[in-house]
């Protein structure tokens, strides 16, 4: 089984503790970063009128945006690399 281990995570100055798999750390930790540095950018960006929930508001529709793009974009090279091995197969084993 693998190791869990708590640590905390800073998001927007506050802490937020996590139990985790402990050879997933390295991971959790890069994603509070990213989170924290697009946190930043968006209020250097909007200034005093953006609040700590429109920043993370802001910060995970982007991030859903670019989820969302990502997953067209694997299912399109799915059907491709699908279409491309049944032409090979076709061109191998003509019927």
């Amino acid at each position: 089984m693998d190791e869990v281990i708590s640590i905390k995570i800073k998001i927007l100055d506050k802490e937020y503790p996590l139990r985790i798999p402990a050879a997933e750390e390295e991971l959790y930790r890069a994603v509070g970063k990213e989170l924290n540095e697009r946190c930043r950018e968006f209020r250097e960006n909007y200034g005093a009128r953006a609040d700590k929930q429109d920043i993370l508001s802001m910060v995970s529709f982007v991030a859903m945006l670019e989820k969302f793009k990502l997953e067209a974009e694997k299912d399109t090279l799915q059907n491709t690399v699908t279409q491309k091995i049944v032409s090979l197969q076709n061109l191998l084993h003509p019927s």
